[in-house]
C-alpha cells in the first residue's frame, strides 16, 4: 500500500469519529502536523478500532505522523502495539525507527491489570521484534535498537546472532542465483563468514575448470576470509591457471591464511606471471609471517623477474626480512644487457647486498653508465647504484652528470643568432617581405642592436625526456653517494625553468642533509607545477617538526586537483611525527581528505590529537572513520572508550572490527557486554578480534574468572 493511499484510508477510518476530540478536519488535514497531532490523541484510546487506525498510520507520507503513531503505540501498549513498532523499526527515517525503538523497550501491558508472567510475553515479544529489526537498521537506528535491548534486560548477542542468520540465508540464495554478479558478491559473503560449511560450499566453485572465472576468483577471496588451510593446495593451483583475475585473488588468499609453506608457489607465479601477478605476490609475501621460505621466495621474485617495479618491490621486501639473496643472477642479467635487465638493476637497488657481493653486479651496473647503454638502462643503472650505496660509482656519475648538463645547455641554445624583434622592420609591415629584405636582415650588421625579447619557447628545441630523467637520476644517485657538491648540483637542478628537472631534483635535495637543501624543497612546496608540488611535499615530510609551517600553509595552495593535493600534504605531515602537525590535519577532517588525515594523525601518536577524531565520529556520515578509529586505538587515550564502544554496533562490518581492535588496545572494560556480543557477529573478523579484545579486558585477564 503506498503512503498516498494509506493517508486516504486513514481519513476514512477516522470520518466522522470525533474520537477523543479528534475532529475530521484535522485528520484529513494537508499539514502533516494537523495530521500528527490527530493521532497521537488516539494514545489514551483503548478502542479497537483506533488500534486500525494506528495501523494505518504508520504508513503515512509524513514521518511526523509515522513518529506520532509510534508513540501511541507506545502509550497504549499490549501485544498488538508491539506488532506495529515492530514494522516502524523499519521505516526509512531514523527518528522514527529511535521513537519506536524506545517505545519497545519501554513497552507496558495494556491492561493494567496483567500479571507478571503476561508483561514478560510481552517484553520477550518486544525483544523479538528489536533482534529481528537490527541487522536491517542503519548504524544509528541499530544503536537506539541496542538501548532498547538493554532497557529490556535482553542480551544484545540475540540481535547480533538473528542478524547473522538473516546474512547467512541470504546469501545461501545469492549463491544460487542465475545472476553471474549476484553469485560472485555472495561466494565472497558467505566466505567472511568464516564457517566450516563456507568453506565447504567455496571449494567446489574453486575447483571447477572452465566455469565463470569471476566466481571462482570471488570463491578464492572468500576462501582466504574464512581462514581455514584446508583450501591451500586449490588456492595455489589457481595462481598457475593462467587468469590474471582469479591469480590475484588466488595471491590474497593465501595471503590471509598466514601459511608460510605457501611461499614456494608463490615465489612461483610471481616469477614468471604478468606484472599485475607478480605485485599481488609480492603483496601477499609481505603479508605473510617472517620465516625462512618467505625470504627465499621474495629472492627468487627479486632475481627473476622481468617487471622492474615487481623486481625492485621484492627487493626491498626481501631486505625488510633480511633474506640473504644471491648476486650471480643479478650479474648475468645486467651483462646480458637485454630486455629484463632493468628489472635486475631494480632488484640490485633494493636488496641492499652486502659489499662482498655487491661489486660484481654493481660494476656491471656502473659499465652500463659509462658505455653506449641506452639512456632508460642508463637511468636504472644509476639509480641501483645509488639505491646500493655503491660508492667506487660516484666518480663516473659525475661525469655523466656533467656531460648530461651540456647536452641540457646545448638542447637551449637558440638556432637562429640574436632574438625576434616584437615589431615589424622596415619591409615587412605586409607580412611578406620582399627579397631585398630578406637579403638586408641576413646580411649581419657591424654593430648590431641588441633586440626587444629573446626567442620564443616554441623556437627552442624541447628536451629529450630520456635525458631528463637520467639527469635527475644521476642528480640523486650522487647525493645518495654523499659525492662532493652533489647538494650544490641539485640545488642548481631545482631552478631549471622545467618542472620536469625541477621535480627530479626534488627527489635529490630530500636526501641531502644541509640546511641549504631542505629551505629549498620548502620553497618548491609552493612551485606552480603540481609535480613538483607533490614531489616536494613528500620530501618535505621527512623533515620533521621543521616541515610543519611549510606543510600547513600548502594546503591553502589552488591545485587542479585539490583532493589529491591535501591528501598528499595530509601525508606528509603525518610522516613529520610532530605533535603541532594535529591541528592542520585536524582542518581536513571535514572533506574527501579525512581518511588520509585521520590515518595521519594516528601516525602522529600525541593523545593531544584525539579532540578532533572524537568530533569526527559524532558526524555519522563522515568519511575516514575507520581511520579515525584506528587512530584513536593507537593514541590509547581513555576519554575515547565510549565513542569507540558506540561504534560496536555499526552497520559496517569494518568499523565494528576497527572499533573492536581500539577498544582491546584501550582495555576498556565497559565495553565487555558489548565485545562479548560480537562473538556472535556473521563476520569471522570481527569475531576473532571480539575474542583477542576481551582477552585483554582486566576483567577477562590470565587468572580471572569470566
Amino acid at each position: 500500500m503506498s503512503r498516498a493511499a494509506s493517508a486516504a484510508l486513514l481519513a476514512v477510518l477516522l470520518a466522522g469519529c470525533g474520537r477523543g476530540g479528534v475532529s475530521r478536519g484535522d485528520l484529513e488535514s494537508p499539514l502533516p502536523e494537523r495530521r500528527a497531532a490527530a493521532v497521537s490523541t488516539l494514545a489514551s484510546s483503548r478502542d479497537e478500532g483506533d488500534l486500525a487506525v494506528l495501523l494505518v498510520a504508520q504508513q503515512d507520507p509524513s514521518p511526523l505522523v509515522r513518529k506520532a503513531a509510534a508513540g501511541a503505540f507506545t502509550a497504549r501498549g499490549g501485544a498488538r502495539s508491539v506488532d506495529g513498532l515492530g514494522r516502524l523499526l523499519l521505516d526509512p527515517d531514523p527518528e522514527v525507527v529511535a521513537v519506536a525503538a524506545r517505545g519497545l523497550g519501554a513497552i507496558s501491558s495494556a491492561s493494567p491489570s496483567s500479571d507478571a508472567r503476561a508483561t514478560s510475553a510481552l517484553q520477550r515479544q518486544a525483544a523479538q521484534a528489536l533482534s529481528a529489526a537490527y541487522g536491517r537498521a542503519d548504524a544509528p537506528g541499530r544503536a537506539e535498537i541496542a538501548l532498547a535491548l538493554a532497557a529490556l534486560g535482553t542480551s544484545l548477542r540475540d540481535a547480533v546472532e538473528a542478524e547473522a542468520r538473516q546474512l547467512w540465508e541470504r546469501n545461501v540464495r545469492g549463491l544460487a542465483s542465475s545472476s553471474p554478479v549476484e553469485r560472485a558478491g555472495a561466494a565472497e559473503e558467505i566466505g567472511r563468514s568464516g564457517r566450516a560449511e563456507a568453506v565447504s560450499r567455496l571449494l567446489p566453485l574453486l575447483q571447477a575448470r572452465g566455469g565463470d572465472t569471476r566466481l571462482a576468483a570471488a570463491a578464492a577471496r572468500g576462501l582466504g576470509w574464512a581462514g581455514d588451510r584446508r583450501a591451500r593446495d586449490l588456492l595455489e593451483d589457481a595462481l598457475l591457471q593462467g587468469d590474471a583475475g582469479l591469480a590475484e585473488a588466488a595471491a590474497a588468499a593465501l595471503a590471509a591464511l598466514g601459511d608460510p609453506a605457501a611461499a614456494e608457489a608463490i615465489a612461483e607465479a610471481g616469477a614468471t606471471g604478468p606484472g599485475r601477478v607478480a605485485a599481488a605476490c609480492v603483496d601477499a609475501l609481505e603479508a605473510l609471517p617472517r620465516a625462512p621460505e618467505v625470504g627465499v621466495a621474495l629472492c627468487e621474485i627479486a632475481v627473476r623477474s622481468v617487471d622492474p617495479q615487481v623486481a625492485g618491490h621484492a627487493g626491498r621486501a626481501a631486505r625488510a626480512v633480511e633474506a640473504d639473496c644471491p648476486d650471480r643472477p643479478l650479474t648475468n642479467r645486467i651483462a646480458r644487457r637485454g630486455p629484463d635487465a632493468a628489472a635486475a638493476l631494480a632488484a640490485l637497488g633494493g636488496l641492499g647486498l652486502p659489499p662482498d657481493r655487491l661489486k660484481g653486479p654493481a660494476d656491471r651496473a656502473l659499465a652500463l653508465v659509462q658505455g653506449p647503454a641506452d639512456a632508460p638502462l642508463r637511468t636504472a643503472a644509476a639509480r641501483a647504484l645509488g639505491l646500493a650505496g655503491y660508492a667506487p660509482a660516484a666518480a663516473a656519475l659525475k661525469r655523466r652528470l656533467e656531460t648530461l648538463r651540456e647536452r641540457l645547455g646545448e638542447a637551449r641554445e637558440t638556432w637562429v643568432a640574436g632574438s625576434f624583434p616584437l615589431t615589424a622592420e622596415a619591409g615587412f609591415e605586409a607580412g611578406i617581405p620582399p627579397a631585398e629584405a630578406i637579403a638586408q636582415r641576413a646580411i649581419p650588421a657591424a654593430d648590431p642592436s641588441p633586440r626587444p625579447a629573446p626567442l620564443p619557447p616554441r623556437f627552442v628545441d624541447p628536451l629529450d625526456p630520456a635525458d631528463v630523467e637520467e639527469l635527475t637520476a644521476v642528480a640523486a644517485a650522487l647525493v645518495r653517494l654523499k659525492a662532493d657538491g652533489a647538494a650544490a648540483l641539485s640545488l642548481e637542478l631545482s631552478r631549471d625553468p622545467d618542472p620536469r628537472v625541477r621535480a627530479g631534483a626534488v627527489e635529490a635535495l630530500g636526501l641531502a642533509p644541509d640546511d641549504a637543501a631542505r629551505l629549498r624543497v620548502a620553497e618548491l612546496v609552493r612551485d606552480p607545477a603540481p609535480t613538483v608540488r607533490r614531489a616536494a611535499a613528500a620530501a618535505l615530510g621527512r623533515q620533521g617538526a621543521a616541515a610543519v609551517p611549510a606543510l600547513a600553509q600548502a594546503l591553502a595552495l589552488e591545485d587542479p586537483d585539490a583532493d589529491a593535493w591535501r591528501e598528499a600534504v595530509a601525508r606528509a605531515l603525518g610522516e613529520t611525527g610532530a605533535p603541532e602537525a594535529a591541528a592542520p590535519l585536524a582542518t581536513l577532517l571535514d572533506g574527501p581528505a579525512a581518511p588520509a588525515a585521520a590515518a595521519a594523525i594516528g601516525r602522529l601518536g600525541s593523545r593531544d590529537a584525539a579532540a578532533p577524531l572524537l568530533r569526527l565520529l559524532e558526524r555519522h556520515q563522515a568519511l575516514g572513520r575507520v581511520q579515525a578509529i584506528e587512530s584513536l586505538g593507537q593514541i590509547a587515550t581513555a576519554e575515547a572508550g565510549r565513542a569507540l564502544a558506540a561504534e560496536l554496533t555499526s552497520d559496517r562490518p569494518e568499523v565494528r572490527a576497527a572499533a573492536v581492535r581500539a577498544l582491546g588496545k584501550l582495555r576498556f572494560e565497559p565495553a565487555s557486554a558489548a565485545l562479548e556480543a560480537l562473538r556472535g557477529d556473521y563476520y569471522a573478523d570481527v569475531r576473532r578480534a571480539a575474542v583477542e579484545a576481551l582477552a585483554r579486558l582486566p576483567s577477562h585477564g590470565p587468572g580471572r574468572q569470566r
